[in-house]
């Protein structure tokens, strides 16, 4: 049986290229279904005003849900981050977590026609 700290939170996101702790999950809602990508939306909280986005965007993540086993731990990459508002102690972020897989749903197709007029293209 694990014991929980009272001062430990239940769920943390980590970033591969930050610090373990430069942000706390304020809230959290999640999509998975059967032949879908799961999709995770995150509010955080940071105390560190001068987050770079570059270090998170597109980058390695992982949500780790405490229960009374061993942590769920959901690998992923941030799809989505941006800024949301900020306070003298706290800047608020949002942020969305995907699988790594996702990035193959940013292709599209198109075509070249040279040396043709409209209608042989039509």
């Amino acid at each position: 049986m694990v014991e929980y700290k009272y001062n430990e939170p239940y769920y943390k996101l980590q970033f591969s290229e930050l610090d373990e702790d430069v942000v706390k999950v304020l809230s959290f809602e999640g999509e998975e279904s059967i032949s879908r990508l799961f999709e995770y939306r995150f509010e955080l909280l940071s105390e560190d005003p001068e987050l770079d986005a570059s270090n998170i965007l597109n980058k390695k993540a992982t949500f780790l849900l405490t229960r009374e086993e061993e942590p769920i731990k959901i690998h992923g990459i941030i799809s989505r981050f941006e800024q949301r508002g900020r306070t003298p102690d706290y800047v608020s972020y949002h942020a969305v977590l995907v699988p790594a897989f996702w990035r193959t749903t940013l292709n599209f197709g198109s075509k070249v026609f040279q040396k043709l007029d409209v209608e042989k293209v039509v």
